[in-house]
């Protein structure tokens, strides 16, 4: 389990004040998280993580990321200032973020650099495609491939785990709780001013019937394994063929704990199945489609 930390930025989650989120840094930390994922566009997110790192001491991977865009200096540019922020003099790990308005090759070539200069630990690739990846992989070795994963959005097994499966990458997955949806028994019914989500698919009208009715069954399957929603979903994706890590992110305190208690419970087999079950019935909101986001930056 790593914790994923756009939300504590605020952006685009409606805001977050640094007392909570250094609240559930400090919870995190305690609880053994060592993997922070963060990105450049996630508001305060590196600042306040850069901060947080400097009161504790003991190793951790730290992952950030980048959106290229069509400027060839922009990554230069934002990897000086992400490493401002976070008081680091490497990040160990720094993704491409989204497919940027220039060819990967160019992209990718900048951040080898990088690596050869010592500021940067690894390369990942993030929401790429499958040929994106291939294309990245003739230029420089990628260390990590990060994509949605979720028992309501695995697309990813289309052709994104195949291919990292194929090369040797492995494969992170982000928003193991579907923003925030598999911990609840009832599709909101709205979000504040701010908050991504009312654009998101898991909160899309046309989904709400089918999402509504895999909570419900989904919920009962959890009541049967003896774990909370949000456990037992970690749980189902951490076991999932192929997949190396899983994020999942915190706003609260409790939330962080509870998360990762999810590496140590037991999902049978059979209730994996039965589970994997109730996933498919939902998959026409997936198909076809690398990414639930319909914009980003």
């Amino acid at each position: 389990m790593g914790l994923g930390c756009w939300a504590l930025g605020g952006k685009h989650w409606g805001g977050q004040s640094d007392k909570a989120a250094r609240a559930v840094l400090e919870e995190a930390w305690e609880a053994g998280y060592r993997h922070f994922d963060t990105a450049s566009s996630y508001g305060f997110s590196e600042r306040l993580l850069g901060r947080f790192l400097q009161t504790v001491s003991g190793g951790c991977l730290v992952a950030s990321k980048v959106y290229p865009g069509s400027c060839a200096g922009r990554i230069r540019e934002t990897l000086s200032r992400s490493l401002e922020r976070l008081q680091l003099a490497r990040i160990d790990l720094y993704y491409l973020h989204w497919p940027g308005g220039g060819a990967i090759e160019r992209d990718v070539e900048q951040l080898a650099q990088s690596v050869e200069e010592g500021l940067v630990g690894a390369i990942g690739i993030s929401n790429y495609t499958a040929e994106q990846v291939r294309a990245a992989c003739s230029v420089a070795s990628v260390a990590v491939y990060q994509g949605p994963y979720n028992l309501i959005w695995r697309s990813a097994e289309d052709s994104i785990l195949p291919v990292c499966q194929e090369l040797g990458i492995p494969f992170v997955g982000y928003g193991g709780l579907a923003e925030g949806l598999l911990s609840r028994t009832e599709v909101p019914p709205a979000f504040p001013h701010g908050d991504h989500r009312s654009r998101s698919s898991f909160f899309a009208a046309e989904h709400r019937e089918s999402v509504e009715a895999f909570l419900t069954d989904f919920g009962n399957e959890s009541t049967l394994a003896g774990t909370p929603p949000a456990q037992t979903a970690l749980k189902w994706a951490l076991q999932r063929p192929g997949v190396s890590a899983v994020l999942a992110g915190a706003r609260r305190v409790g939330q962080a704990e509870q998360n990762k208690a999810a590496e140590q419970m037991v999902l049978s087999p059979p209730a994996h199945d039965r589970i994997t079950a109730l996933s498919d019935a939902v998959s026409a909101m997936w198909q076809g489609r690398l990414h639930y986001f319909g914009e980003h930056d």
